[in-house]
């Protein structure tokens, strides 16, 4: 989706995150390019619209059948997938 061109602005990443969190500010040919994105591809993300819906094992809370664990830790996944894919999924 962010476009790739010679001169043009870097990319958001996972970097850039702490960053803003801290009270950064994005470049103006970056925040111009995101608001562009926004704007075309109409983001939205269910989990956060609708988080009494679509909890996230976790963050906090256990899925069901599962010790509660620590938030930023991963642990192996059946299947193939995210452990989140798998659960939709049923594996």
């Amino acid at each position: 989706m962010w476009p790739h061109a010679p001169g043009g602005p870097d990319p958001i990443t996972t970097g850039t995150l702490p960053h803003l969190a801290a009270g950064g500010r994005l470049a103006p040919e970056a925040e111009g390019t995101l608001a562009s994105l926004a704007r075309d591809h109409q983001y939205f993300h269910w989990h956060l619209e609708f988080p009494g819906v679509f909890r996230l094992p976790g963050y906090g809370e256990a899925a069901p059948g599962q010790a509660r664990r620590e938030p930023g830790r991963r642990r192996a996944a059946p299947g193939l997938g995210s452990p989140r894919r798998n659960r939709v999924i049923g594996l």
